[in-house]
């Protein structure tokens, strides 16, 4: 059954004016064609006259910062839930723009009912959500098991998606190998290798930006990609037919060398993508946790295969009793096989 997003009608919504605020959790967004105005992450306004029911929209984390629209500053890009009294949990990505220092909020755009995010990133001027739902012939009840992405931009005063998905389409960001009898993509929060099917319109694309970004790596390399395109079956014969599952690519969003998986909880800040290492790693980035960050906690490389590579641990480097980003670093030691 698919989710729709909630309706004004015959309710009264305290119309708030939008304003610049120092914070984004403090900010003004406009929700369903409605300003909400958030104090400290949360609004409440009266929905049906007379009534003691509430509408309440909060912010779900904490906002992600980078540059939205092309003027250097840290702007902001957050979700917000909002509960109507009923069943629903309505869930929306809106952005703050950075003016002057402060925060301008924008609209919402509409992501789910009872959807479960997973991560927030800004890239390129872009705001990426990565999300599960559920498929459209599926009751509200079900757990949501489909991986979606949505991403947007900043454009005409409005926040907008730039690649509706469909049935035919969904966006998948990951990793890309070509080489000799490989043609693979590992999407984020995947484990099994999708085969590149040679039919994919994207695929010559695909294939020049990846010898063009890698030209000077070795073999094998790795590159982050978004990729818009459908799961398909595998092909009958051929290297492809050694793989789990299979992937027509219909467009090459991006590319990004220096492009990695997110998460909600830990963003790795170094060592970059691709970059060369020796017996052992420096690790660097921050983290948070959904009660307090530990103030030191154990680090782990693996292969796509699940295989631990090194393990170490990281220390926060600032105090940690606190939900908010901590910085961290750490040091991993290779499990280096005899030869190297």
């Amino acid at each position: 059954m698919a989710a729709h997003p909630p309706h004004d009608v015959g309710r009264r919504t305290v119309h708030a004016e939008r304003q610049n605020t120092s914070t984004p959790e403090s900010g003004t967004y406009q929700i369903e064609n409605k300003w909400v105005h958030l104090t400290d992450g949360r609004a409440e306004t009266e929905t049906i006259i007379g009534s003691l029911s509430k509408s309440v929209t909060t912010l779900f984390s904490q906002p992600i910062y980078g540059d939205l629209d092309g003027n250097n500053e840290a702007d902001a890009a957050l979700l917000l839930v909002r509960q109507e009294g009923g069943s629903g949990t309505f869930v929306y990505v809106s952005s703050a723009l950075n003016v002057g220092g402060d925060y301008q909020g924008t609209n919402a755009v509409f992501l789910g009912d009872r959807i479960a995010p997973q991560s927030v990133e800004i890239r390129s001027g872009s705001i990426i959500v990565l999300y599960k739902d559920r498929r459209a012939d599926e009751a509200m009840v079900t757990m949501p098991l489909i991986s979606k992405t949505k991403r947007l931009s900043f454009e005409a005063g409005r926040l907008k998606e730039i690649f509706p998905a469909d049935e035919d389409n969904q966006l998948e960001q990951g990793w890309v190998t070509i080489g000799h009898e490989v043609r693979s993509f590992l999407p984020c929060r995947k484990t099994e290798q999708h085969w590149l099917l040679g039919d994919s319109p994207a695929l010559p694309e695909i294939m020049a930006t990846y010898q063009q970004a890698l030209s000077d790596f070795p073999p094998y390399p790795p590159l982050f990609m978004m990729l818009a395109g459908v799961s398909a079956p595998l092909p009958e014969d051929g290297f492809g037919n050694d793989y789990e599952t299979a992937f027509r690519a219909n467009q090459l969003v991006e590319a990004d060398p220096q492009g990695h998986c997110r998460s909600e909880f830990i963003v790795v800040e170094s060592p970059a993508p691709s970059q060369h290492i020796n017996a052992s790693i420096k690790v660097g980035g921050k983290a948070r946790g959904s009660w307090y960050f530990e103030g030191d906690f154990p680090l782990l490389l693996t292969n796509a295969a699940g295989q631990v590579l090194a393990q170490g641990f990281a220390t926060a480097q600032s105090p940690w009793m606190t939900n908010e980003w901590v910085p961290f670093t750490g040091v991993l030691g290779l499990y280096l096989k005899e030869g190297g």
